[in-house]
């Protein structure tokens, strides 16, 4: 897809950027482990678990209907705790690979902000081109504004900044 995108006319093919949120913020850290095609990307509150190669704990189980494993309830505020559970040669082999500067951001008080924080810490001890940054919001997916029942998208302050600073992390490392 982002090969495809980049023969686009109105496409400046050395200035792609991704954005994933949660799972899509682990894809993001999948991709830029294999692809090399990218100029920046942002995590927002990856669900880096996997990717981190993290042994869940007995909350997380596997849903009979989906036969995926649930981790919504899984108690992973802590790095200490996220850092005894992953397997680190795993998890540093993958991010040894990732040459496109990341933007990772957690979300406080969130259940998972551990694995968001080491995500990025693990970034950052591996030397890659990383920034972090955490806003507090009630809303999992907080930079995805809601539209109202008419339709106008419903951003409040803290959403508004983090937005901006994503814009503005992406304007600096999208110039060309």
């Amino acid at each position: 897809i982002i090969e495809h995108v980049k023969t686009l006319d109105y496409v400046d093919p050395a200035r792609i950027g991704l954005i994933g949120m949660s799972h899509g913020g682990e894809m993001v850290l999948k991709i830029t482990s294999e692809y090399q095609g990218v100029a920046a990307a942002v995590a927002c509150e990856p669900a880096s678990h996997e990717y981190l190669a993290l042994t869940p704990d007995d909350t997380a189980f596997v849903n009979d209907e989906t036969q995926l494993r649930n981790i919504e309830n899984m108690q992973m505020a802590e790095v200490e705790k996220v850092r005894r559970r992953i397997d680190t040669d795993t998890a540093m082999r993958r991010i040894n690979a990732i040459d496109t500067p990341i933007l990772v951001m957690g979300r406080e008080d969130d259940h998972l902000q551990g694995i968001f924080r080491t995500t990025y810490e693990l970034l950052n001890q591996a030397g890659k081109d990383v920034e972090w940054v955490s806003f507090d919001h009630h809303i999992h997916g907080y930079i995805y504004p809601q539209r109202s029942a008419g339709g106008d998208y419903e951003v409040d302050d803290v959403q508004q900044e983090a937005i901006d600073a994503i814009v503005s992390w992406l304007d600096r490392r999208l110039k060309s």
